[in-house]
């Protein structure tokens, strides 16, 4: 079975810092070409941190949403 899988963005410096995002992929295969993609488009311009994460949702499930912030 295949999963929901999440490339993890952690900006490390400069006016970004502590920036954390994540992109949803259907499979980790997927998040890992797009990770050197991703690693690419930041080139120099940030210190960053980049991870595959694979999820507990099967990828035949419906897309995972974020939260919304507490507040909004």
């Amino acid at each position: 079975m295949t999963y929901w899988t999440v490339l993890w963005i952690t900006i490390i410096s400069g006016p970004l810092d502590g920036t954390i995002t994540g992109l949803v992929y259907r499979s980790e295969a997927e998040c890992r070409a797009a990770h050197q993609i991703v690693a690419k488009t930041l080139g120099d311009a940030y210190d960053y941190q980049i991870k595959c994460e694979p999820g507990t949702l099967p990828s035949g499930s419906a897309r995972p949403k974020a939260r919304p912030e507490e507040g909004k």
